[in-house]
């Protein structure tokens, strides 16, 4: 008989005034994981002055458990290149990364590798049409 798969749940808001979009979150990867017989073991909770993320790092990096879930991508980082590095501090300790955009994706995986380089791709993308935007904005506006 196997023993389930530990899971931890990764939430956050960029405002702290929003507990229930964090409960919201936790309720949403917690029905994931019921969905899959995984067992929840940690909860990280980052919002407005609380940061949790680089608590999960050092718990990925020890291998507390054998995945993680948000959300959605935004939930980890919004910048892709962080994303990535946890994806990468994950993979080398052999934990799985998932968010329930996605939710049978592992990004660790070559399937989630591909998904998180168009992921990139599209955030600089957004990034220089918002820096052009702003030019245009400020000669405009002088």
């Amino acid at each position: 008989m196997s023993k389930k798969k530990r899971v931890a749940i990764y939430t956050s808001s960029a405002q702290a005034r929003k507990p229930l979009a964090l409960a919201l979150q936790r309720t949403r990867c917690e029905e994931w994981a019921a969905e899959r017989e995984l067992d929840v073991v940690k909860v990280y909770e980052s919002s407005g002055d609380t940061d949790t993320y680089l608590d999960l790092l050092n718990d990925l990096q020890r291998s507390e458990f054998d995945g993680v879930v948000a959300t959605d991508l935004p939930r980890y980082s919004r910048r892709a290149p962080v994303v990535q590095h946890l994806v990468d501090v994950a993979r080398q300790a052999g934990v799985r990364v998932y968010t329930l955009e996605e939710p049978d994706v592992d990004l660790t995986s070559p399937v989630g590798s591909f998904t998180l380089r168009v992921l990139a791709i599209a955030d600089e993308y957004a990034v220089a049409v918002t820096r052009k935007e702003e030019v245009a904005r400020q000669r405009r506006d002088s």
